[in-house]
């Protein structure tokens, strides 16, 4: 289990949540690029006990030539344990060696906020 210190620290929220879960990684190495194959499932709990299933199954890749970072999949994944989807990042996002968003296509709520605000609401005290 690891503490994640940054998805609910923004815009009033200002609490940490515990992740646990199982994360599978290949990563292939080329002159020009890393490429992550990811999948993660597991929970993540708020600090009264709230839980959220977690999810990734994604594609990242490292441009060295661009500096930029591209996700395509699902990003990132919160539904709740009965099952019901809160907020899923799909689809492909492009992200400048800044973290700013070069590009998406798909439907990004987390990245873009409000899916990030529902998952930090779900969990709150």
């Amino acid at each position: 289990m690891c503490t994640d210190d940054a998805l609910c620290h923004f815009d009033g929220f200002a609490f940490d949540v515990a992740v646990d879960g199982s994360d599978h990684a290949t990563i292939r190495e080329y002159d020009t690029k890393l490429v992550f194959v990811d999948k993660f499932r597991g929970t993540v709990t708020g600090p009264t006990g709230k839980q959220l299933v977690k999810t990734e199954d994604a594609v990242i890749t490292e441009d060295f030539l661009t500096g930029n970072q591209t996700w395509d999949g699902v990003a990132e994944g919160y539904a709740f344990p009965g099952g019901k989807t809160l907020a899923r990042d799909v689809g492909q996002i492009v992200f400048d060696p800044d973290g700013n968003t070069v590009s998406e296509s798909g439907q990004h709520p987390i990245a873009e906020g409000p899916g990030r605000v529902a998952v930090c609401n779900a969990l709150a005290p």
